[in-house]
């Protein structure tokens, strides 16, 4: 394989197992703190359900989408791949991206602490996180994951990851009402306070 190819394929791949991994380091990390698994989907609620299946696609289709562009490079044109120039530049700005996110949101998932949750417990009440990233979005490790998932289009520009890309905001624009509902009910006038000085994205 030239490693030109190796390399174009590699760099998107790398950036996603590396979210995956901090994902699941984080969920580790939490399991022992809690004392349970942080993955609290509820697959009966019809919404979650959906919203949690649409991010699993996404990331299996991402991966297999530049796996696949490794073994056969036409595909990525075959996929209607945007013809440009200076793809040097575009690549630099689209890894700038990608590293920015991945740090933004591993240092989102932390500063959740013991409140680091896969998914809504109805039946739980977390506690508030303010500080941090958290201080400038409701939604820090959402920020990450869009800006993560821009990057992955910047780098290839066809339909996969476009697709991804748009699946991934329309997924979070709904996981973020929902949160949104339970917060407000479990935890009241100090999530609302919050909600008017901080906006949900950036």
């Amino acid at each position: 394989m030239p490693i030109e190819v190796f390399f174009h394929s590699f760099v998107p791949v790398g950036f996603g197992m590396a979210f995956i991994a901090v994902t699941l380091l984080r969920s580790v990390i939490s399991a022992s703190q809690i004392g349970k698994s942080p993955f609290v989907i509820d697959r009966r609620d019809p919404v979650l359900g959906f919203v949690g299946g649409v991010f699993v696609l996404v990331v299996l289709i991402q991966l297999a989408y530049f796996g696949a562009i490794a073994m056969a490079p036409g595909l990525e044109t075959m996929m209607g791949r945007v013809p440009r120039g200076n793809e040097s530049g575009w690549r630099f700005a689209s890894v700038v991206i990608m590293t920015s996110s991945l740090v933004w949101l591993s240092i989102a998932q932390f500063c959740m602490g013991r409140s680091w949750r896969v998914g809504i417990c109805q039946a739980e009440i977390l506690e508030l996180r303010t500080n941090g990233p958290f201080a400038v979005s409701r939604n820090p490790t959402f920020v990450g994951m869009l800006g993560l998932s821009g990057g992955l289009a910047l780098w290839s520009p066809a339909i996969v990851p476009f697709v991804a890309l748009t699946a991934t905001y329309l997924a979070l624009e709904i996981q973020v009402r929902v949160e949104e509902v339970y917060l407000e009910r479990t935890i009241g006038e100090p999530y609302m306070r919050y909600r008017m000085r901080t906006p949900r994205w950036l």
